[in-house]
């Protein structure tokens, strides 16, 4: 291990100059910027815009990561999208913080104790990803959702569960971001979007009834971090009929108990005690 290093970490280099800093803050809004377009990618003069760059500057940025393999510029199409580097970074982030395997059990618990089909959903920039799902014993499955599936925030219970809950700047911007998406998302339409975010803000949870596939409804609440922003979504799924009032109610306290147990596995100061 290098001389002043502890545990992998290297102490006593110089601090950044100013300058430095600066230049790391706009290379990371860059790649944010690339990350957030899921249409096979973005140009440059759109890439400029959102980013807040000069063309020189975007351009020395863009250089240097291509040549770093963080970024990749389609030689027909000439957009940019994130480069293969970040499949080896993402790979060693999940391995440390993996949301997936820490929900695994309780996801399993609801799915036994419901019935009915168990999605958990994380947020990507500005949408959600299912990362995991889980089937109950009920014979008529709620699968209009796999592993994978990626949609706007604010599309699905899961998706309008996490940015109901998402702090004021953040979800306003996600709103303004994906209101260009609602042709093909009508319910991204801000107002209708703005009345959902609402009710969910009063109830505490998520849900919609038929919003994406008829006859199905869902239902969603929270893993907060410790700072109480919304880590992942936890979703019951079932026919309409399945989630009346009553039964629906006591499913929203079977997922705030499953969210606190993993708070708690997370060391979530902010965690009630699990009953």
């Amino acid at each position: 291990m290098p001389d002043g290093a502890k545990d992998g970490i290297i102490f006593g280099a110089p601090p950044p100059r100013s300058g430095d800093i600066e230049s790391v803050t706009r290379a990371l809004h860059v790649l944010q910027v690339i990350a957030s377009c899921n249409d096979g990618g973005i140009r440059f003069s759109d890439l400029c815009k959102a980013a807040n760059l000069s063309n020189a500057t975007a351009h020395r940025l863009l250089q240097t990561m291509i040549h770093e393999g963080f970024v990749e510029q389609c030689s027909s199409t000439r957009l940019y999208n994130l480069g293969f580097r970040f499949l080896t970074l993402g790979a060693a982030a999940a391995n440390r913080f993996n949301m997936r395997d820490l929900a695994r059990a309780s996801l399993q618990r609801l799915a036994k104790d419901t019935g009915d089909t168990v999605f958990l959903c994380v947020p990507s920039y500005y949408d959600s990803v299912v990362v995991d799902r889980i089937e109950g014993s009920y014979p008529i499955k709620a699968l209009a959702a796999t592993v994978g599936t990626r949609r706007p925030l604010g599309v699905g219970s899961g998706a309008l569960a996490l940015l109901a809950f998402m702090s004021d700047e953040r979800r306003t911007q996600i709103i303004q971001r994906n209101a260009d998406r609602k042709d093909a998302y009508p319910q991204l339409d801000p107002t209708l979007l703005r009345a959902a975010i609402e009710d969910a803000r009063a109830k505490g949870y998520a849900y919609l009834d038929g919003i994406i596939l008829k006859g199905m409804s869902s239902v969603s609440g929270v893993v907060r971090g410790p700072k109480g922003d919304p880590l992942a979504s936890i979703s019951v799924a079932a026919t309409s009929d399945r989630l009346s009032a009553h039964r629906r109610a006591m499913i929203v306290e079977e997922i705030r108990r499953e969210a606190r147990r993993i708070e708690n596995s997370l060391g979530n100061g902010a965690a009630m005690p699990v009953a």
